[in-house]
C-alpha cells in the first residue's frame, strides 16, 4: 500500500482589509523609530513594520497583541512618513475575532458598554484631518482637575 499524504490544515487567508493594512505598514513604514520611542506599546513590541511582517494569526503572541495597544494615533502623530498603524492593529483585532478568539475576560466592561449601544465593536477615532499636535492628558487628570486640565492645554 503505498504512503498516504500528510493531512494538513488548511490554511486561511487573511481578511482582505487586513492584508492591505499589512502590505502598506511593510511598504511605507521606513523604520526611523520614532513611533517606537514615543510609544510604549511599540518599545514592547517592536515598529509598525516589524509587527506587520511577523505578523501570524494563528500564534498565541498575535491573538493578545494587536488588544495592548490602544488605538490613541500617537504613533501617526509623530510619524515622519504619515504612516498610520493604527488601522493595521485593527484589523488584527478583527481578524482575532473572526478567528473565534480574543474574548478575554479583561474586556467584559467594553463588550457590555458595546450591548448597550453606545459604541461599535472596534470603532476608533483617527486625528483629524491636518493634525500636528497632541494633547494626550490621560483619563485621570480631566476627571479628577478638569479645571487643571484646560489650564494645561
Amino acid at each position: 500500500m503505498p504512503p498516504q499524504p500528510l493531512k494538513t490544515s488548511p490554511v486561511r487567508e487573511l481578511r482582505p482589509a487586513l492584508q492591505k493594512q499589512i502590505d502598506r505598514v511593510c511598504r511605507d513604514c521606513s523604520q526611523c523609530m520614532r513611533c517606537v520611542a514615543e510609544c510604549r506599546f511599540l518599545k514592547s513590541h517592536g515598529d509598525p513594520k516589524q509587527i506587520a511582517e511577523s505578523y501570524a494569526p494563528d500564534d498565541n503572541l498575535f491573538l493578545g497583541l494587536p488588544f495592548e495597544c490602544s488605538l490613541c494615533g500617537l504613533c501617526a502623530a509623530v510619524c515622519p512618513e504619515k504612516l498610520d498603524p493604527v488601522p493595521m492593529l485593527l484589523e488584527m483585532r478583527r481578524e482575532t475575532h473572526d478567528r473565534g478568539e480574543g474574548d478575554y475576560p479583561e474586556h467584559k466592561g467594553l463588550r457590555a458598554y458595546e450591548r448597550k449601544g453606545t459604541s461599535k465593536r472596534f470603532t476608533w477615532y483617527a486625528l483629524p484631518e491636518g493634525c500636528d499636535t497632541v494633547f494626550f492628558p490621560g483619563c485621570a487628570l480631566p476627571g479628577t482637575r478638569p479645571e487643571t486640565t484646560l489650564k494645561v492645554f
